[in-house]
């Protein structure tokens, strides 16, 4: 096995880690409601080619709340990454999206960064993981800026 096979291989085992980890994270606690749970936002970004891997996916509210967020991980020499992360409830933070209301993913590809909203709107399901896999096009892409 090549290393950079073996490299995919482990950025893959430690996206799903991560999603174990934050769906038994999720399930701990019986006084916990299924609404004041957080749903599970995970999935691959495949960037168009010659197009960037963005940073960071972003979780939004329909009332422009952010409601979670998580890095992007590169898989191995493969110009592709994970992402995987916790969505609160309106519970939990005000503005966020009670059970049944829409989620955007938003792109990050810098620190200081428009939104690059991606796909269409997702059913937010509290304790629930919900996996959306983003093939990025020309439209849905954008080059960053360089930066000094």
């Amino acid at each position: 096995m090549s290393s950079t096979h073996g490299q995919g291989r482990k950025a893959v085992l430690a996206g799903l880690l991560t999603l174990v980890l934050l769906c038994g994270s999720m399930a701990v606690g019986s006084s916990a409601h299924a609404g004041e749970l957080a749903a599970v936002f995970y999935g691959y970004v495949v960037p168009e080619p010659g197009g960037f891997l963005p940073l960071r996916v972003r979780a939004v509210s329909e009332r422009g709340t952010v409601c979670g967020s998580g890095e992007v991980s590169k898989l191995g020499a493969a110009f592709a990454g994970f992402y995987a992360f916790p969505v609160v409830s309106a519970e939990t933070k005000d503005g966020c999206p009670s059970a049944g209301e829409l989620v955007h993913l938003v792109l990050l590809y810098g620190l200081i960064d428009d939104d690059v909203f991606v796909g269409p709107p997702l059913t937010f399901r509290p304790g629930e993981t919900t996996a959306a896999h983003l093939v990025l096009t020309a439209a849905g892409d954008r080059t960053p800026a360089a930066l000094p």
